[in-house]
């Protein structure tokens, strides 16, 4: 069935029902302009919780000789990340605070995605003096 032969069709119907065809056209072109505009509103409103789509990757050791934690600081806040323990011990991740951790065992990941760009830091640490872990990182902004 051809476009010409459908609009025709169309056309046939739509004065039997004694409808004017620009009547309907004006009504999509309304409903069109509604929903661009709360679009429109949607991105305005968040702007900032839009990610770039940089990824930026990060390697590196977690080996405490103490009851240390290692802190990874973003200069941008970050909207998600995959957390890849590649070491031979698990290690513990906690995001923004310190109080609320994770543990990630040898040859695992973790993955956190706030949905917006929150992430500010994570902290790292390890179970045991002596221990260590190493770490792949892949963060979104």
């Amino acid at each position: 069935m051809s476009t010409e032969t459908s609009r025709a069709e169309l056309k046939s119907k739509l004065s039997k029902l004694g409808i004017d065809p620009q009547v309907l056209q004006a009504i999509l072109l309304d409903e069109v302009t509604g929903r661009l505009a709360d679009i429109a509103e949607l991105l305005s409103q968040r702007g900032p919780f839009i990610p770039e789509g940089i990824v930026q990757p990060y390697e590196f050791t977690v080996n405490v000789l103490e009851a240390n934690k290692f802190e990874l600081k973003f200069d941008n806040p970050v909207f998600s990340m995959v957390i890849k323990n590649d070491g031979p011990n698990s290690v513990f991740r906690s995001v923004n605070v310190i109080n609320k951790s994770l543990e990630i065992e040898s040859r695992d990941e973790s993955v956190v995605n706030m949905s917006a760009p929150l992430i500010r830091r994570v902290y790292f640490w390890v179970a045991a003096a002596g221990q260590s872990a190493d770490l792949r990182i892949d963060t979104v902004r």
